[in-house]
């Protein structure tokens, strides 16, 4: 079957491809460091995933939410 099992991109790829996208498309107010660590701790938690063919999709969604929450929380503690 083409396209089922592990990407070839290496995780690193994947990471730096995804962090850029996060950087690029949103306009989150998170510091280049924190999101390559979110997206690295959304990959991290995927890694023994049976089927690999989703999990930079999966690891992008997720990163994103967190980021969003994490911007929540911030605009919360600066306006109290």
């Amino acid at each position: 079957m083409a396209g089922v099992g592990r990407p070839s991109e290496s995780l690193d790829d994947q990471v730096r491809r995804v962090t850029a996208a996060i950087k690029n498309g949103n306009g989150l107010e998170a510091s280049d460091d924190v999101i390559e660590q979110t997206v690295r701790e959304c990959f991290a938690e995927r890694e023994d995933a049976r089927i690999q063919d989703f999990v930079s999709l999966l690891a992008e969604r997720s990163a994103r939410e967190r980021l969003r929450r994490l911007a929540g929380t911030e605009r919360d503690r600066v306006a109290t």
